[in-house]
Formats: structure tokens, sequence, C-alpha cells
């Protein structure tokens, strides 16, 4: 594995869902939040489970805004989830951010975005 240092970002390729980032930071005193962003719960279930087996969960935070949620609450999680992290960070402990899938955040943020878009033309055109 490769070691992660405070500030940095690394991207660690392997299978999904085997909780790389997460078994990197054992034995290192990091608080880790995994925020899994339009995720089927089934899909969270068994990362937790992955998670439990190798005892990661002692040290990790797990947040799951599902697919059958909001797209405002998906849109938001990466920033509002961030918090936990910074609440630590503040306490002088190293944290660690794990954003699954930012993907589905972008297309949250574009399926607001039309509706938005729909929603000015529909004013224009009532008040015409």
């Amino acid at each position: 594995m490769i070691p992660i240092g405070c500030g940095q970002q690394e991207l660690i390729i392997g299978d999904k869902q085997t909780g790389k980032t997460i078994l990197n930071q054992k034995g290192q005193n990091v608080i880790c939040v995994y925020i899994a962003i339009g995720q089927k719960a089934s899909s969270v279930a068994q990362v937790v489970a992955t998670f439990q087996e190798g005892g990661e969960m002692e040290y990790t935070i797990v947040v799951a805004e599902i697919v059958d949620l909001s797209a405002t609450l998906q849109y938001l999680a990466p920033y509002t989830r961030a918090d936990l992290a910074e609440y630590f960070m503040y306490r002088e402990r190293h944290t660690s951010i794990i954003y699954d899938d930012l993907s589905k955040q972008a297309q949250t943020y574009r399926q607001m975005s039309l509706l938005q878009h729909l929603h000015s033309k529909e004013l224009l055109t009532t008040r015409l």
C-alpha cells in the first residue's frame, strides 16, 4: 500500500468495494469518513460488512446518501459531510475523507440545474 501523507490526495487502484483506502489507514491514528453518494442501500451494507470483517469500523464513519433520497441531499452530501472530518481535524486528529462516487453528485447537480432552467421558463410564460 501507498502511505498517504497529511494534506495529500491519492488514487489507490484495485478491485471495487474492497476498502483499499480505509485499510491503508489502519494503525495510523486516522479517522476515516466514508461518504457514499447515490449508492444502493445494499451496496452500502456490503461495504460496511467488508469494513466490519477487517476491523476498520473502529476508526471509520460511514455516511450514505442513498439513491432513493432527493437530488438535493445527494448534491449537498460531500459538502455537509466534510464537517464530520473537520470536527476531528479541529481536535488535532488526522482525518481521511473518501467520496464514493462523485460522478453521482455531478449527475444530481445537472438534474437540479435542468429543473431550475425549466422552472424559470415556466415562470416567464406565465407572466406573458
